[in-house]
């Protein structure tokens, strides 16, 4: 019950928050599946990986699994580069980043894709719009940097 509700936000929040195509991906104790999926080109599915098929064509069946996943992670990366797409949101499915995911993950990156693992929103603005806002008389900016320290202790 708790994994389905962590999924439900996760998902809910990428999907409505980001511009950029999802990568979600599913795990079991033998398998993980990964999709990348266009929500706002009508949902449409632009690429998907199976492990068990990626695993015989790739004849990686003596490796250990965080290191399957891995090169799994970059043959996908390889797909999504080849479909055009440079920039995905990673959606996880409420698993933690840890083992597989994350592995699946690194693998991405080493493809050489920009992932976003948690929700950020991306603008776009030039230099010449920064420079028109602040010189209008009747905006008002206002910035505020925020810093937080945090310290951890071990007992």
């Amino acid at each position: 019950m708790e994994l389905n509700k962590r999924r439900n936000r996760t998902r809910f929040k990428v999907k409505m928050n980001s511009k950029l195509p999802r990568v979600s991906v599913d795990k079991s104790n033998q398998y993980f599946f990964a999709q990348l999926v266009d929500a706002h080109n009508e949902g449409r599915v632009v690429a998907a990986l199976h492990e068990k098929s990626f695993v015989k064509t790739a004849k990686l069946e003596k490796e250990k699994p965080v290191v399957r996943i891995e090169k799994m992670g970059e043959a996908f990366g390889k797909m999504v580069k080849d479909a055009g797409i440079t920039a995905v949101t990673y959606d996880r499915s409420g698993y933690i980043y840890h083992g597989k995911v994350k592995a699946f993950a690194e693998g991405m990156r080493k493809a050489g894709l920009t992932l976003y693992t948690r929700v950020q929103w991306i603008i776009e603005i030039t230099t010449d719009q920064i420079i028109e806002i602040i010189e209008d008389p009747t905006v008002t900016v206002t910035i505020e940097i925020i810093t937080k320290k945090r310290s951890f202790s071990r007992k």
